[in-house]
């Protein structure tokens, strides 16, 4: 019986390395949903309240891409004429929709925020990366 009790726990040190993993995926996912409800939470409020440009990038921050600028509209319809057809097919929607938008990116999360003629929030989406 001593055997074989020494036996089985060698042999599941073994498999020790994937009890690590399967934690760092829990804790990675849990802060990837976390983020994601918080950045959906502050866009329902700025959508609710029909915000400012300004407004809302004293909510989201400053890391941002200005997509009303020529040069940085140019980049985006390259960047999604470069993408599979079947792939952000909102974002193409809402892009041609809105000329006014912000993009904020995180290592989990696109944000999309798109605005009015008159620097109103109208609209927003969130991708995965």
């Amino acid at each position: 019986m001593q055997r074989y009790t020494v036996t089985l726990l060698v042999g599941s040190y073994k498999h020790l390395w994937f009890f690590p993993a399967v934690v760092a995926a829990l804790f990675c996912v849990s802060c990837d949903w976390g983020e994601w409800r918080e950045q959906e939470r502050k866009l329902k409020m700025l959508v609710l309240m029909g915000a400012t440009k300004s407004q809302c990038i004293a909510v989201l921050g400053t890391n941002y891409v200005d997509h009303s600028i020529p040069s940085n509209r140019a980049a985006l319809m390259q960047f999604l004429s470069r993408e599979p057809t079947n792939r952000l097919v909102e974002i193409r929607q809402k892009v041609n929709t809105y000329s006014n938008s912000l993009f904020y990116s995180t290592p989990w999360m696109m944000t999309w925020v798109f605005f009015d003629e008159h620097d109103r929030i109208v609209d927003y989406a969130l991708s995965a990366q």
